[in-house]
């Protein structure tokens, strides 16, 4: 009996044996594979997942005038990119050169060739602080709303005028409250400060940033799954498909179905939750007045923007991307929030130094304000930076520097 459990275990244990080293020898031949093709660090267009998602004809009618090598550069310039780690923060966006998309050691992206780091004393400084529509994800760099806002603004002053682009991913406004006060606290004071939100601050509904359950997890001493998937091909893989799943998943709610063409408010209604709408806002405001005192303690003149959002008094029929391929998600809780907070101001205006900019696509006409499902085309970028402009250039703008020497 004895010596046939013996034999009978020894059977299972080789036949165990040759399936991990089997197992094992695949996995070293799928990561060679994919190590030596290097698909995973030089993606052709149809394997970038922007173009899976949309479809390339979707994207070149988004791109008109594009064509596809350009697109193809400029696509895996934006999508392909990484953070890395910034203290206090959290991250920032990866020093990158590209033919699109450039960003410097500081995350600062490239505006102007010859804007200097740290900034010249004798110019007019402007920080623009946001998320990734202030970055300009899809967009080349002569494109972004901090180009188009310094190409406004440069008639203003005999001295030269600089747009600091400090767009940086998932950002909301305690994020850029912080950034902002770590860039008085290094010595960097702006001619001005201008910050731009509204949608991730519905994002991140619950004040975590982006990574924080990776931070999480890391101080709990939680295996790190992570780092060691990262140091093989095959790993990149999956923790890139993990990433892609969670970034179009809502967070805080269940996972919202794609989005039959003709989206309208039946369908954004379950997105409607007025206790959220009230702490995001409240969150926005505090963020809002702590940033302020921090401003006039170092002498430095700011302005707030409000900015559009899809599901916020724009016609989704129009919109080619959330309307054919995608859904709402967490830009769904815009709508309500956004008609929440119109509702406040109208009883309690948030000041001189605040900007609503969230009509400004109720009008449009037939051109193509975005080219995903959140991040603004160049039409809409150069309408956020007209009325930015106007609001600075006017009599009785928040900056003076700029009224006085506007012709």
């Amino acid at each position: 009996m004895l010596t046939r459990l013996l034999k009978t275990g020894a059977r299972w244990y080789r036949i165990a044996g040759v399936w991990l080293l089997s197992g094992l020898v695949l996995i070293l031949v799928v990561n060679a594979i994919l190590l030596l093709t290097g698909r995973l660090h030089r993606p052709q267009i149809e394997d970038l997942r922007i173009v899976q998602k949309y479809g390339l004809p979707l994207l070149q009618k988004l791109y008109a005038g594009w064509s596809v090598a350009d697109l193809e550069q400029l696509l895996r310039e934006t999508w392909t990119r990484t953070y890395v780690y910034e203290p206090f923060t959290g991250f920032k966006e990866r020093p990158f050169a590209g033919r699109y998309v450039n960003v410097d050691d500081a995350g600062i992206r490239r505006t102007d060739p010859a804007a200097p780091w740290p900034p010249d004393a004798g110019a007019i400084n402007v920080f623009l602080i946001g998320g990734s529509t202030v970055f300009g994800y899809g967009l080349p760099d002569n494109q972004t709303l901090a180009a188009m806002l310094q190409r406004r603004l440069a008639h203003a002053s005999e001295r030269a005028v600089r747009v600091y682009n400090f767009g940086r991913g998932h950002y909301y406004s305690t994020q850029e409250r912080i950034l902002f006060e770590q860039l008085l606290l290094a010595g960097q004071r702006p001619t001005l400060a201008i910050f731009v939100d509204g949608l991730n601050d519905f994002y991140h509904r619950r004040d975590e940033p982006f990574y924080a359950e990776e931070t999480r997890q890391f101080m709990e001493g939680r295996p790190e799954y992570g780092r060691f998937l990262q140091a093989w091909p095959l790993g990149r893989w999956l923790l890139a498909r993990l990433q892609a799943w969670r970034d179009d998943r809502p967070r805080g709610a269940p996972r919202a179905k794609a989005t039959p063409p003709g989206t309208g408010p039946t369908t954004l209604d379950r997105y409607d939750d007025p206790a959220l709408n009230r702490i995001v806002i409240d969150r926005y405001l505090a963020n809002k007045r702590l940033a302020e005192g921090a401003a006039a303690a170092f002498g430095v003149p700011v302005l707030f923007v409000w900015q559009p959002v899809p599901t916020y008094r724009f016609d989704l029929s129009r919109h080619l991307t959330m309307s054919a391929k995608d859904s709402p998600g967490d830009c769904g809780y815009c709508r309500s929030g956004y008609a929440y907070f119109r509702e406040r101001l109208a009883q309690a205006p948030a000041g001189a130094d605040f900007l609503w900019c969230a009509d400004l696509q109720e009008e449009a006409g037939d051109e193509i304000l975005y080219v995903d499902k959140i991040h603004y085309s160049a039409v809409l970028t150069d309408r956020l930076a007209a009325a930015i402009a106007e609001r600075l250039l006017a009599p009785d703008s928040p900056v003076p520097l700029f009224a006085r020497t506007a012709p």
